[in-house]
């Protein structure tokens, strides 16, 4: 059965989207994408220009962007109530040692707290 306001949200959803559209003032020169501010092209350039300059301290995977090889690297630790998955895990106390910068350190352990959090709301 549908929502009652299906009709009227998909019509302010195609506003919306056909709004943004014409925000979008910066486009890739490689693929379809557009942006609406210079930042996010910038960043997205990163998937074209192939250099993987940042690495997993963990298993030596590398990254084109710093911001995904932190939430990757958050993917080793260990996590109550949750399957062990591909990477290898470790851990929360082993982790730090592995990892060069306090300011991913921070990160990985408020995404650990992010996920106990959760896990201990549904239980």
């Amino acid at each position: 059965m549908l929502h009652p306001n299906w009709g009227r949200c998909e019509q302010d959803w195609r506003r919306a989207r056909a709004n943004r559209a014409k925000q979008e003032k910066f486009p890739c020169p490689f693929c379809t994408r557009s942006f609406t501010r210079q930042h996010g092209l910038q960043r997205h350039l990163h998937n074209h220009w192939g250099s993987k300059n940042y690495s997993c301290p963990l298993c030596w995977k590398t990254f084109v962007r710093n911001d995904i090889c932190v939430a990757h690297v958050a993917t080793h630790v260990e996590k109550p109530g949750r399957s062990r998955g591909r990477n290898k895990k470790w851990p929360l106390a082993m982790v730090p040692a592995h990892i060069p910068t306090q300011k991913v350190r921070d990160r990985i352990l408020r995404l650990y707290i992010k996920d106990i959090e959760r896990y201990l709301a549904n239980q």
